[in-house]
């Protein structure tokens, strides 16, 4: 999960529980200003920070980090996408770089598959 994933989650999590920012800032003992500054970008949360903002919501670290696929990438998806998807997010950028490569090159090879011109 990017910092931006990590902006976007509690953003989120305020809309689901229909929160203020200022009501996530008094539960999280902050100022309104420094959930502000996160939500906008301005400065990016640390573990601290996301410590606090699971305490605050009432969650564990490991439901903050856990997504949900039919929100973010729709309905239509298949078990099997679902496990696609939630593995390439656990993969280094530079793993999901050569998990592309390697689709595209699975892909270029189907075209010249002599069993797809048979079907």
């Amino acid at each position: 999960m990017t910092v931006v994933d990590m902006q976007n989650r509690i953003e989120e999590i305020l809309e689901d529980k229909g929160w203020s920012r200022y009501k996530l800032s008094k539960e999280m003992g902050v100022t309104d200003t420094q959930v502000k500054r996160l939500l906008e970008r301005k400065t990016y949360p640390n573990l601290q920070t996301i410590v606090s903002v699971c305490r605050a919501f009432d969650m564990t670290v490991g439901d903050f980090f856990s997504f949900d696929t039919s929100k973010t990438y729709g309905t239509n998806l298949t078990p099997s996408d679902m496990d696609l998807i939630e593995k390439k997010h656990r993969l280094e950028r530079r793993k999901v770089e050569r998990l592309i490569t390697y689709a595209d090159i699975l892909l270029d090879m189907q075209i010249y598959d002599p069993e797809q011109l048979e079907e």
